[in-house]
């Protein structure tokens, strides 16, 4: 092996190991489904996180498990983000963007004809 293969090798051994070193781990804090769902959030690819979402709500169909992703992209919070979010910080922005489809749209309403302080005056004639 001569001099430059080796010194790509080492090279290439060392960033792997510098990757590896910053890539966050994600740890379940208890065993709790919500917990190992959080984790499979993070970390699982969108295949194993359907796995995870199926083993969540057990004994239903595969018809149905759209109705099981949108209670946990619905419900489920990790860390005070929702799954989706959490998901998406993690840099697993498949699963996120998956969780993302069965959200509920957050619709707000406003009133705007409400006045919360000052005076109004209303003129006209009759």
């Amino acid at each position: 092996m001569g001099l430059a293969n080796k010194g790509l090798t080492f090279l290439a051994i060392t960033f792997s190991m510098a990757m590896s070193a910053n890539a966050a781990t994600y740890e379940a804090a208890d065993n709790s489904a919500e917990s190992q769902l959080c984790v499979a959030a993070a970390t699982y690819s969108k295949l194993r996180m359907t796995q995870a979402v199926k083993r969540f709500v057990p004994n239903t169909s595969s018809s149905k498990i759209s109705k099981n992703y949108r209670l946990v992209a619905n419900n489920l919070y990790c860390n005070g983000l929702d799954v989706a979010e959490f998901a998406m910080q993690a840099g697993n922005e498949k699963v996120a963007k998956k969780l993302l489809k069965y959200r509920d749209s957050d619709v707000q309403i406003r009133d705007i004809a409400k006045v919360t302080h000052g005076k109004v005056n209303i003129t006209g004639s009759k």
